[in-house]
């Protein structure tokens, strides 16, 4: 491409698409001389290398950059967001379980109060199996007193956690419990 006056239109042309590249890509377009083409892997190795010095030279001017106003507000107040959305996941998480826990024991005692259960062992045994995943420190009790069947778990709300990194778990136990007529006479 000549940079004389003979070929001004093709210099133009090279003078834009240059501009062009080095504006939006970062790197000016690579140029063979008339001695032979560059492989393809030789010029890949140069547009890459061209765009690490490219990233390296971003990286440090973001790093001098005085611009972000905001960001020591938001490095004091993520650690407090994230806690607090961890403190949220956990309290849902232990909601769920609970309910799910709740279906598994009117479950049971509709099983026992329509015959599907011949004693409270199967009842009990049936409840442990399920809520084993959730927790292996499970009491569970199953009474039937005056034809009311009425079912009591007890488990640590810190087995109920998905985390377990809130000690505010630690102390506390859930007891879920309910009552059902028996339907035989």
């Amino acid at each position: 491409m000549a940079r004389n006056g003979k070929e001004g239109c093709l210099s133009q042309v090279h003078h834009k698409t240059s501009n062009f590249s080095t504006h939006l890509l970062g790197y000016r377009p690579l140029r063979v001389d008339g001695a032979g083409d560059l492989s393809a892997e030789a010029v890949l190795m140069k547009v890459w290398i061209m765009q690490t010095r490219r990233l390296t030279q971003w990286l440090r001017s973001f790093g001098r950059s005085e611009n972000g106003t905001a960001t020591l507000e938001a490095v004091l107040w993520t650690p407090f967001f994230l806690i607090l959305f961890g403190l949220v996941t956990d309290t849902s998480i232990v909601f769920g379980r609970q309910a799910e826990i709740m279906r598994i024991v009117q479950d049971s005692n509709r099983s026992l109060a329509v015959g599907a259960f011949q004693t409270v062992q199967q009842a009990e045994d049936y409840i442990t199996g399920k809520i084993e995943s959730f927790s292996s420190n499970t009491t569970v009790d199953v009474v039937i007193d005056r034809g009311i069947i009425s079912t009591s778990v007890t488990l640590p709300a810190v087995d109920l956690t998905s985390t377990g990194l809130f000690g505010a778990f630690d102390s506390l136990t859930i007891t879920i419990g309910a009552s059902q007529m028996s339907e035989l006479g």
